[in-house]
């Protein structure tokens, strides 16, 4: 009777958790905003304008349906300093129109830093479309953090100020890194995870007919993944800008062609710079050149035509060198008899 009875208990128990689990998750909801945040307003970290009229908190989803999403406020003032977003995600994008819709404004469709010294914190940042920009100037700092996935609608990093991005990347959208305004050197988004799986194509914009003004850096810790198919066929980096690499390039050559003379255009951005720290995992560094055998065959990356190619093996060139090299022997002899 004892064992019956502490067998019933356990299993209300047991029903009461599975009750209050779905409690919990019939609660969560999308929440959209309804407006744009004015100047010195938030909806980061505030009721703001969210369309259940309560700050962000954990167990819902939000999304910016394309208005803007100022840096959090306190008491009319933008804050510096490090803060997270309390809810389960945030999605930067999910209006009406084309993948950038702005609402109006050119500024519009983005979660903009307003405080230099600042750390935000996004533990699931959703780009839709949107854009991670900020209205600092020349000399200041931002920093965001946490997971960022770019989904098909894609999603644009522009700055005005020095950005670093410490997210892991993840996703296959294309990437944008949108024009700076201008060409000062501290314009620039500075990416630095290595954890980093997001193996969609980046594209580098310009709205000068003269001057490259999107600039983007790869830091030393950072990785760019490359997935290499059929003849021609990978994502790639490209467009007018500015691109420094000091980072690691990673090569997923599991089903890429092996035809000796395939190739694939992996950087074509207008200016690239390539690091003394710059590497490609799992290849071997030939000079200036990058070299891995997989699939029966050598793939070669050409930083100076930023294109992989599948060429001779080594041991080709050596074994012509040596046939060479005993050619003319034989006719040196020849000559000397």
């Amino acid at each position: 009777m004892k064992k019956q009875t502490v067998k019933m208990v356990g299993m209300a128990l047991a029903l009461i958790g599975i009750m209050a689990a779905l409690g919990t998750s019939s609660r969560a909801a999308t929440i959209t905003m309804t407006g744009n945040d004015a100047a010195n307003t938030s909806s980061f970290n505030n009721a703001g304008l969210w369309n259940n009229a309560l700050a962000p908190a954990a167990g819902n989803d939000y999304v910016t349906a394309a208005y803007l999403l100022r840096s959090p406020v306190v008491g009319g003032v933008y804050q510096t300093g490090n803060w997270t977003f309390a809810g389960d995600s945030l999605t930067l994008g999910g209006g009406a129109g084309n993948p950038y819709n702005l609402n109006g404004l050119a500024n519009n469709n983005s979660l903009i830093f307003k405080a230099t010294g600042l750390n935000l914190t996004v533990n699931n940042l959703i780009m839709n479309g949107g854009v991670v920009r900020d209205g600092n100037g020349d000399g200041n700092v931002s920093t965001l953090s946490g997971n960022i996935t770019i989904t098909a609608g894609g999603g644009q990093f522009l700055c005005q100020d020095t950005n670093y991005i410490t997210s892991k990347i993840m996703g296959s959208g294309l990437m944008i890194i949108g024009d700076n305004g201008n060409s000062d050197v501290e314009r620039i988004s500075i990416f630095t995870s290595g954890l980093s799986t997001f193996n969609g194509s980046i594209w580098f914009t310009n709205a000068s007919s003269t001057v490259a003004r999107s600039r983007a850096s790869w830091d030393t810790t950072s990785i760019l993944n490359f997935v290499i198919g059929a003849n021609g066929v990978n994502n790639n980096i490209g467009g007018v800008g500015t691109a420094f690499f000091n980072g690691a390039f990673n090569f997923d050559l599991t089903g890429a062609d092996n035809t000796y003379g395939d190739n694939w255009n992996i950087v074509s951005v207008s200016s690239s710079t390539y690091g003394s720290t710059f590497s490609v995992n799992g290849f071997t560094q030939n000079g200036s050149l990058w070299d891995d055998i997989a699939n029966g065959v050598t793939y070669e990356f050409n930083p100076a035509t930023g294109g992989l190619s599948v060429v001779p093996e080594p041991s080709v060139f050596v074994l012509t060198g040596l046939g060479f090299a005993g050619l003319a022997l034989i006719r040196a002899r020849r000559r000397q008899a």
